[in-house]
């Protein structure tokens, strides 16, 4: 399966969530692969950390960062994601703020597209860009599930309930997207985890509250699997 993590708008969890499900995938005993399109190479570092403290089950990874000089990197991602699909049970791509075009070839291969927004800055003018890179995916891969996830949400319930509701009401507008039911809230624990190579279900101490998340997103993507 090939799950796609994206989008333009930094600092909302795209890293975290791809980590996250590598390693629940990994912990599944499936053969896995992180590959890595963010500049930043949150993930890539992450996965060397995992290694330097030799935490099992490792992780594959491996990043493609293309120069931006570089003519159809679309194509270029395309084809390598093609030749890697046949040797892996699944995929996890971290796009991070690709690029358009780039975000465009990883969208016609994947199964499930994840979309993490912040409640508190959401960004219209991203999520129409988005929302017009789906639609246009799916003139090839019309199966495309595409949904937002509501990430790093406030821990102060009504602040986070008023906070969603008008998320909902500006997303109710774009038809390329949905939502995810799993709402993560901004928690220490997963940026402590993260620090260390760990996903949040392997961190002590356990978290029960971040568990119970990530594990309904995982629910979510895998739809079970």
């Amino acid at each position: 399966m090939l799950v796609l993590v994206g989008g333009q708008k930094g600092g909302t969890g795209k890293s975290t969530v791809s980590t996250n499900l590598a390693a629940m995938r990994a912990i599944q005993e499936k053969d896995v692969l992180l590959y890595d399109l963010d500049p930043q190479r949150t993930s890539t570092l992450w996965a060397s950390r995992r290694d330097e403290n030799n935490i099992q089950p490792r992780i594959d990874s491996t990043q493609k960062i293309l120069d931006k000089r570089i003519l159809n990197s679309g194509v270029v991602i395309r084809n390598e994601l093609q030749s890697l699909i046949p040797r892996y049970q699944d995929i996890i791509i971290d796009a991070g703020g690709a690029d358009n075009e780039t975000l465009r070839a990883a969208m016609t291969l994947a199964e499930v597209f994840v979309l993490p927004l912040m409640t508190s800055a959401f960004d219209i003018w991203t999520i129409d860009v988005m929302n017009n890179l789906v639609c246009e995916a799916r003139q090839i891969n019309p199966n495309l599930i595409a949904k937002a996830l509501y990430n790093k949400v406030a821990t102060q319930p009504s602040t986070a309930k008023k906070e969603i509701s008008e998320s909902d009401e500006i997303l109710e507008d774009f038809s390329g997207l949905k939502r995810f039911n799993t709402i993560m809230v901004y928690r220490v624990s997963v940026r402590r985890s993260q620090s260390k190579g760990l996903s949040v279900v392997e961190h002590k101490p356990a978290d029960e509250k971040a568990i119970e998340e990530i594990n309904a997103l995982y629910r979510e993507v895998f739809n079970d699997k």
